[in-house]
């Protein structure tokens, strides 16, 4: 009983924090986002659009891209790249391609798609290698490196790590060798050999010192916090991410930033497990509250970045943490989720940790003594068949054949470099023997030098005796320049009268073109106010356009914040009269309202945000955010979502309130399929069509009878269910001059939608 109050006290905690955590994240992001959009990327999409099809246009998606790379944007980098690409393909530009399908296999390694990565950089190194340029070959390589090590290819990743560290060692590129010594270490790390991986690591880090690049430094501090993590060295290893995380939001890497919080939540985790083991309850409690804070940042970073490596160990993490508190069923369903986007993105390392995790919690489970022998006997099966496949794949990562072959590659490697050092040293011989005979040269040059002299000497004295006789000559010409004089001045009388003739005319045309220039300049005075008054008449109409606008915004914010702000006020009286009616339960349930109304604040308002921000116009942005939500939603139910769109829609921009209005509908349809329909699949499909936009959204659930809510809405007034909210979604749909219709039956229910746009 103690144990279990303590537990919901550390929940309630946990909760709170975590609303303040996430709207100060939210907050900050948004500023954040705001201002470098103002300043940098709008100013780069005007070139884009002003720009020719050029290198110069290049170099701004190039620009774009770094852009959304630092903010790990990998969606919106990717489509930068693909533009990027078909811009250098059209203008013919090697260089640029092969640099573009580099670019777009960075974003599909973030995001996680791992062979499209790979076959992205093979393209990239095809072209590269016919065009040349060690400094781009050098960059493929690693990327190359890296993705085989991401697939557990780790002879094939170190032999591209070797290709790229030569090339960065001849160009003394210091950062680049840093990059690759700790993608070295990583290959070390998963192959348990930690001596090397250490030794590596800082090779690595005294690079990245040199450079003061903290972005290197943040990312090799993070590999180090593992390797101690692994040793037992908890302290050590909460430093160094902790480290890791200071750099990566001083540099703005929120892809980075994620991976930083999963880690520090594992260790929190882990230190939790230690504490129960040694019968410290209170302690342990504290660690797992503070490693679900972790990850709810971590989850909340992920929505952005999109990235789905870090998504499947958040949910392992979050998995094993309700493992530790004995809360089974949740574990569960979050390692299963994790086990099922680790299969999809292919990484055999994150497989086999989700297998491990189950193979305990069904050992675990057949330990309990509130388990029938049948069930019990069934948690020892799957555990037993958990813990086979997780010894398979760990047979498949470390195998005796891929240990040799990076002892090979490593002695060769180490082999060539010592090789390169003679070759040095017998080269700095050379450059001294060099020197000597450069000295012997310098003597005979000096010598031929004085020689030089001596004769620059003799010529002066010739040019003074030339000299003379040029003066004699001179004296010859000015008497026949005086001659020339007079019959120039008499050229010079005639010239008078003829400019007195020509200064007469000149005046009367001067006239002429002075009174067509007043008149010109007439013209164009009423041509100007005419159209001053013009853009004045546009002004107007925008500034009228932008206070609805604003008003329609104040409104959505006033009902949203004003109504759950009031809701909250009413619960926290509520809580101080349970708490004197020593009514403990009722206290926790009114606490969750709160949350629930804090979080449903919280989404709300980055809706109306999302939706004012004219980045979002393009259509890709706004169907992209409407799958990312479905996704998240429904996945959290175990509900299989189908979504596609005509690329017609994608390459349209929609105005802020056709996109408020339509994300609207769209949310308020998901949420009602998730709290009432029962369904296992949810389908949405977007077409394009006679200058409409048609959405349909059919699920498989229940179904329900639209007559009879609506008449429980005209009793009413209003409900708190989805009653109100098919009225919301019909309003809205009138808003934009479209029409609204919901068919349901009890095979399900089918939600159409047609918008006019433009």
């Amino acid at each position: 009983m103690e144990l279990n109050l303590m537990k919901r006290i550390i929940n309630v905690r946990s909760e709170l924090t975590r609303v303040l955590a996430l709207l100060f994240i939210f907050l900050s992001i948004s500023l954040e986002v705001f201002s470098q959009t103002n300043i940098t990327l709008d100013s780069l999409t005007q070139v884009l659009k002003a720009g020719k099809e050029d290198s110069l246009k290049y170099k701004t998606y190039v620009d774009i891209l770094k852009y959304y790379h630092k903010i790990g944007d990998f969606n919106s980098a990717k489509q930068t790249a693909q533009a990027a690409l078909t811009l250098s393909e059209k203008i013919k530009y090697p260089k640029g391609v092969a640099d573009s399908y580099n670019n777009i296999g960075l974003a599909d390694d973030n995001l996680g798609n791992f062979q499209a990565a790979e076959e992205n950089y093979l393209n990239s190194l095809k072209i590269r290698e016919e065009i040349g340029g060690s400094k781009g070959l050098s960059f493929t390589y690693n990327n190359l490196g890296n993705i085989y090590r991401r697939q557990n290819k780790y002879p094939e990743a170190l032999t591209y790590f070797i290709k790229s560290l030569k090339i960065k060692e001849e160009l003394n590129d210091k950062s680049g060798m840093a990059l690759t010594y700790n993608n070295i270490g990583l290959i070390y790390k998963a192959q348990d050999n930690d001596d090397e991986a250490l030794r590596t690591f800082l090779e690595s880090l005294n690079y990245y010192s040199q450079v003061d690049d903290k972005k290197g430094l943040a990312m090799v501090y993070n590999n180090c916090g593992l390797l101690k993590k692994k040793s037992g060295d908890s302290a050590g290893a909460l430093t160094d991410f902790n480290k890791a995380l200071a750099y990566n939001k001083e540099t703005g890497n929120r892809n980075w930033m994620g991976a930083n919080l999963i880690n520090i939540a594992t260790q929190y985790r882990s230190d939790a497990d230690n504490s129960l083991r040694l019968r410290d309850t209170s302690d342990a409690m504290l660690q797992y509250a503070k490693a679900l804070e972790a990850l709810d940042e971590a989850f909340k970073l992920n929505e952005f970045t999109g990235n789905k490596s870090d998504y499947c160990s958040a949910l392992l993490a979050k998995g094993e943490i309700y493992r530790g508190m004995g809360n089974y069923k949740e574990a569960d369903k979050y390692i299963t989720q994790a086990l099922i986007v680790a299969k999809a993105i292919n990484i055999n390392s994150l497989t086999k940790e989700c297998y491990v995790s189950l193979a305990e919690l069904n050992r675990y489970c057949a330990s309990l003594p509130e388990y029938a022998i049948s069930e019990k006997i069934k948690y020892w099966n799957d555990a037993y068949t958990y813990f086979e496949l997780a010894q398979s794949l760990k047979d498949s990562i470390i195998s005796d054949e891929n240990t040799k072959q990076l002892a090979e590659l490593k002695t060769k490697f180490e082999t060539e470099k010592k090789d390169k050092e003679i070759v040095l040293l017998n080269r700095e011989k050379d450059i001294q023997q060099l020197s000597i005979k450069e000295q012997q040269a310098a003597l005979l040059v000096s010598k031929l030098q004085s020689d030089k002299t001596t004769n620059e000497l003799e010529l002066v004295n010739q040019a003074k005796a030339f000299q003379e006789m040029e003066l004699t000559k001179t004296q010859q010409e000015l008497v026949t320049k005086m001659l020339e004089a007079k019959a120039q001045e008499s050229e010079l009388k005639l010239e008078k009268k003829d400019s007195a003739l020509k200064k007469q005319q000149l005046s009367n045309e001067k006239l002429l073109r002075n009174s067509l220039l007043v008149g010109s300049l007439v013209l164009i005075l009423i041509a100007g106010l005419l159209f001053n008054r013009f853009k004045l008449n546009q002004k107007l109409a925008h500034q009228k356009v932008i206070m609805n606008q604003r008003r329609n915004i104040s409104a959505d914010l006033h009902d949203d914040v004003g109504s759950t702000l009031s809701s909250i006020s009413i619960y926290s009286e509520a809580i101080k009269n349970k708490f004197q009616q020593h009514e403990p339960e009722k206290v926790m349930e009114l606490v969750n309202k709160i949350g629930e109304s804090a979080r449903e604040t919280i989404s709300n308002m980055s809706d109306i945000v999302w939706s004012i921000n004219p980045e979002n116009d393009k259509g890709n942005v706004v169907f992209s955010r409407m799958e990312s939500f479905a996704s998240s939603v429904l996945s959290s139910k175990n509900i299989l979502l189908e979504f596609s769109g005509d690329e017609k829609l994608n390459n349209l921009e929609y105005s802020m309130e056709v996109r408020q209005n339509l994300f609207l509908i769209f949310k308020e349809a998901i949420n009602n399929a998730v709290k009432y329909s029962n369904a296992k699949r949810v389908s949405v499909v977007l077409n394009y069509s006679n200058n409409k936009l048609v959405m349909r959204i059919a699920d498989d659930g229940d179904g329900f009878d639209p007559g009879a809510v609506a008449s429980k809405v005209a009793q009413k007034g209003s409900l708190s269910t989805g009653g109100n909210g098919l009225l919301n979604m019909q309003v809205r749909a009138n808003q934009l001059n479209g029409t609204f219709k919901i068919t349901s039956s009890p095979t399900g229910t089918i939600i159409d939608l047609e918008l006019p746009i433009s």
